[in-house]
């Protein structure tokens, strides 16, 4: 039987009520945002973040960070940080490590906040980023999802324009402020960004975002959260909120560098979204999410023996005849037919 659990919505028992009162802080209120930050064995980049939080002069916030080192450093800035920080800084340190996942669906289980805040430890908020952020939710309290574009930079912290017009224009994050009318469409076509995003703090620990999946959790998480939302309930704001860093050791940007691919994932999301029931006009969008994980899907068929299957999706005008007549598709080619042509990866040969 297939396997689909990571998309299974609202599949969670209830969670506990948030304490209203917070230790440490200055007030009993319940804070409005708390900012998510699962990070691993990366501290110089983890403190930029912090400060780019620092920065926002937001009041009703928290800082929650899960950390998965091995070691203390991360640890040794948080304290540091903590003397110079408005806020709370909760930081759990998992020993052993969590995985991605887990680690940052613990984080959204012990949030404090109305509403939470995703960032990656190598990314950073913008000026204004959560003032940007809340204002739809504030506004309109059908809104229960904020995202906005991101500005592409490099290890340096140095913007990347080209990088920057491309990636937004392609996922579609652009035009004016809307409210998304179909937000499973936006999440196909990954006009939803893997963080920086706001979220209903409840709405997130509904959906969840612990998976099956190995490495495209984010992937996951969003198809899951478009699923669950209606017209209406998903807002793009016209505005540069996040800064994503195009590191040489992020999991997804040293995939491609490395032509690594993960067929577990992709045999998991195709079928899924294989399955998703979308209108007519919105079928690009489906189109556009297989197109980007063809390649490992293929490869996955193949390597599960299941040939039929693997030979359709090869055979498909989303996978192309210019793939079909590259190296890669001869390398594919062979995989369905025998999945032990597999190790000539080992030498380099694809």
């Amino acid at each position: 039987m297939m396997d689909t659990r990571f998309l299974n919505q609202y599949t969670r028992e209830p969670t506990e009520p948030r304490p209203a009162e917070r230790k440490g802080s200055t007030t009993t209120m319940r804070p409005l945002i708390t900012l998510c930050i699962p990070t691993y064995k990366r501290p110089a980049v983890l403190e930029i973040a912090l400060r780019s939080i620092i920065e926002q002069g937001f009041a009703s916030l928290e800082v929650a960070i899960g950390d998965d080192s091995p070691d203390m450093e991360s640890e040794e800035l948080v304290e540091r940080m903590r003397a110079e920080a408005p806020f709370p800084i909760r930081y759990r340190h998992n020993q052993p490590g969590l995985g991605q996942s887990a680690n940052v669906d613990a984080l959204f289980r012990e949030a404090q906040g109305r509403y939470l805040i995703l960032l990656h430890d190598d990314d950073l908020l913008l000026p204004g980023a959560i003032d940007r952020l809340t204002a739809p939710v504030l506004r309109d309290e059908r809104v229960r999802v904020v995202y906005g574009k991101q500005r592409y930079i490099d290890d340096a912290g140095h913007e990347l324009p080209e990088e920057t017009e491309k990636w937004n224009r392609l996922y579609e994050r652009t035009g004016a402020s809307r409210a998304i009318a179909n937000p499973l469409e936006a999440c196909l076509v990954k006009s939803f960004p893997n963080d920086a995003f706001l979220i209903d703090a409840d709405l997130a620990r509904s959906v969840g975002y612990e998976s099956d999946l190995h490495v495209y959790v984010d992937a996951g998480f969003s198809l899951r959260l478009g699923q669950a939302l209606g017209p209406g309930e998903m807002w793009y704001e016209d505005a540069f909120v996040a800064g994503y860093r195009r590191s040489l050791d992020a999991i997804t940007t040293s995939a491609r560098s490395r032509k690594i691919d993960h067929p577990h994932d992709a045999v998991l999301l195709y079928r899924a979204v294989s399955e998703i029931s979308l209108p007519a006009a919105a079928e690009y969008a489906r189109e556009s999410f297989i197109r980007a994980i063809v390649d490992s899907a293929v490869k996955g068929f193949a390597l599960q023996k299941n040939r039929l299957a693997a030979l359709r999706l090869f055979s498909s005008r989303t996978y192309g005849w210019r793939n079909r007549l590259s190296a890669r598709g001869a390398y594919h080619l062979a995989l369905i037919i025998s999945p032990a042509f597999d190790r000539l990866r080992r030498y380099g040969a694809i």
